[in-house]
């Protein structure tokens, strides 16, 4: 035999043996994951079909056992699902008419499947006792049809890699023995898993295509490698998440946070839950069988089986749906008070008790610390008493000293509010046009007195005269502007004045205890005249006022003049903010309306903003920035809140400007629902 054809057909057998090994070993794992997937996801399904079907079983809720038989169908590969009763049959069952008249035959594994469906069943129990079964059936095509798949690709992979590889080791066979090295040591790279390894490469000869080849082969057998890696992985997904489902189930049944323990009429231990087990100390499978009186103190230890007799013989209940306080004991001989309630289980001619325990320690303590904090505190409290008699005249007058400091700090605040655009409105009058009128008229009069004689003549041909009659026309107007102004601005004082006299009657009444004057307001009337108060101000400091007032709103029934004072301090607020973020956009927007029952007013304004943090904290007392008493928007929650209503701040940040909003309780008339009117757009400089 020639060294081509032995180069020829040890080539072909490394790649033969190779390939068999990685695709048995492959197909195999496939096939085993995908099986042991199929049969965990069947009796995971099988559990949590049987956990939603018990109850909706033990009520004989048809209706309910259809409902789960179809919402259990839609799980992926299920060809029908049945629910049957151990003493009424079938009571439900959906799916596949063909499957579902075949005998059922539970399979253990997937290798025991003949009928191409994997059927699987679990019981329906409650406290032990068998009601009935749910019985499931999963078609296994999708895994078979995966399985054959991947076979029948990977040995397709494999046939045109063994033709390939007979075919250029024919051709090359005299120039093979140069790369004999260097594929060994890819073929043993390969064998080791590194699929893709490829060879180096030089030169444009036979010897250079075989490597080629080679290398193709190389990728060829990496892609098959990869496809069967991905059908693996999803084949641990499969599992992980039916693992998933089944712990999360478990978890649900077994979370209970009291003790629950069922026992027959022997007293014996039929189920002991995991928090039975914390509180007890023992564990499950040491006290299932056991009499419950192992967990009792004498002397109820020797006296339970009585108990028990004399309940089941006379019907005479000392505890059955009846909570009580008792002491129990734990495994290492310790005592502690419980709480048990015993519930009594008839199922057909068999009973049960349910006890459910609670571990009642820490609770008997705080009560027993209670009553000594009790008896002490009486103590001191006796004791106290003289005391607290003897300091009351003193806090007494304290408290009416701070009500007055309170009631002048509100007094202070509010005239304050009103004093500013008073004072502005008072400067506007000291600085007017008046003098300079009234100089140009001194002038016109002295040149009209030097022409007395001659008066006609200078006043109908001389120029200088009729410029003098042209120009006392002229002052004259001006002179009525200014008066109209001057008047103007004497009306806004007498408002300002009467919004401090206000101010000074309404604290002087609440300072004598005197119940405030409640009318049906109009909040927009309101906002018109709060406006007048600050107009002159806000005019002064260069802010545009843009209104957005809803018309016909319904009324308010409030205190009229504490609500223009809560306003004014509003205005004053924004434009204080205004002022001291000094930006080329300096505007406050006045919007009102109604929503649902209740009137809103918003002030926003381009000002400096408020940090998030301070924003729960702006209307507490004493909380300012401006160094202030921060009196202003506490009394302004204070009155709101008196009234059913709310107000709040919105600001994203420094520098963002802010929103303050507030609700009041709208008042609708016998003929007018509370409805949201169109709102009305204004602006004024």
């Amino acid at each position: 035999m020639s060294f081509r054809t032995k180069t020829i057909l040890g080539i072909a057998l490394i790649e033969a043996v190779l390939l068999f090994i990685i695709i048995l070993n492959s197909l195999t794992f496939l096939q085993r994951t995908n099986e042991e997937a199929l049969e965990q996801y069947a009796h995971s399904t099988a559990r949590i079909f049987a956990a939603m079907a018990r109850d909706s079983l033990l009520a004989s809720d048809l209706a309910s056992l259809e409902s789960y038989c179809q919402a259990i169908l839609k799980s992926p590969g299920l060809k029908f699902a049945r629910i049957i009763s151990t003493s009424d049959g079938v009571l439900a069952a959906t799916g596949d008419e063909q499957a579902l008249a075949k005998p059922f035959v539970a399979d253990r594994q997937v290798t025991d499947i003949t009928d191409g469906t994997f059927e699987v069943t679990a019981e329906i129990s409650e406290s032990g006792y068998e009601f009935g079964r749910v019985e499931i059936s999963i078609a296994t095509d999708r895994l078979q049809g995966l399985i054959n798949k991947a076979r029948y690709r990977v040995l397709t992979l494999a046939g045109i890699e063994m033709i390939l590889t007979a075919l250029f080791s024919y051709v090359l066979g005299y120039f093979l023995t140069r790369q004999v090295g260097r594929l060994s040591i890819a073929s043993t790279r390969i064998a080791l898993g590194e699929f893709g390894y490829q060879i180096p490469v030089s030169g444009k000869d036979e010897i250079a295509s075989a490597s080629r080849t080679f290398n193709h082969m190389s990728t060829a057998l990496k892609e098959s490698y990869t496809d069967i890696q991905s059908a693996l992985a999803e084949a641990k997904r499969n599992k992980h998440a039916s693992e998933e489902s089944e712990a999360s189930m478990r978890a649900v049944l077994e979370g209970v946070v009291d003790a629950v323990i069922t026992i027959d009429t022997e007293g014996l231990i039929l189920s002991f839950n995991p928090a039975a087990e914390k509180i007890f100390g023992h564990r499950a499978e040491g006290v299932l069988g056991k009499n419950v009186a192992i967990l009792m103190p004498e002397p109820h230890h020797s006296r339970h089986n009585r108990y028990l007799q004399r309940y089941l013989e006379s019907g005479e209940n000392k505890i059955i749906g009846i909570g009580r306080e008792m002491e129990a004991i734990r495994q290492d001989g310790g005592r502690f008070p419980i709480e048990l309630s015993v519930s009594q289980v008839n199922l057909g001619t068999k009973i049960l008790f349910t006890g459910i325990i609670r571990d009642i320690t820490e609770r008997k303590k705080a009560e027993k610390e209670l009553k000594g904090y009790r008896e002490d505190l009486e103590q001191k409290v006796a004791k106290k008493t003289t005391e607290l008699q003897m300091a009351q005249e003193k806090l007494v007058q304290r408290a009416i000293e701070s009500g007055r400091a309170e009631l002048s700090a509100m007094v202070l605040h509010n005239i304050g509010n009103a004093v500013t655009p008073l004072k502005i409105q008072v400067e506007g009058m000291q600085h007017t046009e008046l003098e300079q009128i009234s100089d140009l008229f001194s002038k016109a009069y002295q040149d009209l007195r030097a022409q007395v004689g001659n008066l006609d003549d200078y006043i109908q041909e001389g120029k200088r005269g009729q410029q003098v009659f042209d120009y006392l026309g002229t002052l004259g107007e001006s002179l009525q502007r200014h008066v109209s102004s001057q008047l103007s601005m004497v009306m806004k004082m007498e408002i300002a004045l009467n919004y401090i006299s206000e101010i000074i009657s309404l604290q002087q009444a609440y300072a004598a205890g005197k119940q405030e004057i409640q009318e049906m307001v109009d909040l927009n009337r309101v906002l018109e005249d709060a406006l007048q108060v600050q107009g002159n101000l806000l005019s002064k400091q260069g802010i545009a006022v843009h209104k957005e007032l809803s018309p016909k709103l319904p009324r308010v029934q409030i205190d009229r003049s504490r609500l223009l004072q809560v306003v004014v301090n509003l205005l004053k607020n924004a434009s204080d903010s205004i002022m001291e973020q000094n930006a080329s956009n300096q505007r406050i927007t006045l919007r009102s309306g109604l929503e649902g029952p209740s009137l809103f007013m918003e002030v926003l304004d381009t000002g400096i903003g408020i940090e998030p943090a301070r924003q729960q904290k702006i209307f507490e007392l004493g909380n300012s920035s401006k160094g202030t008493s921060g009196f202003g928007l506490y009394y302004c929650r204070l009155f709101i809140e008196e009234h059913n209503g709310t107000i709040a701040v919105t600001s994203s940040g420094r520098g963002q400007g802010a929103c303050i909003r507030m609700t009041l309780p709208a008042v609708a008339t016998a003929d007018k629902k509370l409805a949201a009117p169109p709102v009305e757009k204004r602006s004024q400089g």
